[in-house]
């Protein structure tokens, strides 16, 4: 069997090992978190999450592929743009928040 990066076989199942004892939970449904994919498209089928389009897809007018090199840069490019834009969203809030305390004690009254 095939395995996705999230571990999962290519039918969207986790291999049995990770499974344990819930052999009787139905399969994951195209929505789940859980899935491979987690996108269907207006036709019913699966659409492919990033690093499957990167792994698959060739170029339209090279008709070449990704290589591996390529894939694991672009890869990192997101990790650390996803994580620069969350931290810095996170400072911004927190200074802004600081700097109203009417805000601040609504935050800490919902939290």
């Amino acid at each position: 069997a095939s395995f996705t990066p999230q571990g999962h076989t290519a039918d969207g199942l986790a291999p049995k090992s990770a499974q344990g004892l819930s052999e009787l939970t139905p399969p994951a449904s195209p929505l789940s978190p859980l899935s491979p994919v987690s996108v269907v498209s207006s036709s019913g089928r699966p659409k492919k999450d990033l690093l499957d389009l990167m792994l698959s897809e060739k170029d339209p007018k090279t008709g070449l592929r990704l290589s591996d090199e390529n894939i694991r840069y672009q890869l990192v490019t997101f990790l650390i743009a996803g994580h620069e834009t969350t931290s810095a969203l996170l400072s911004f809030t927190l200074v802004m928040i600081a700097k109203h305390p009417e805000v601040e004690r609504r935050v800490l009254a919902e939290v």
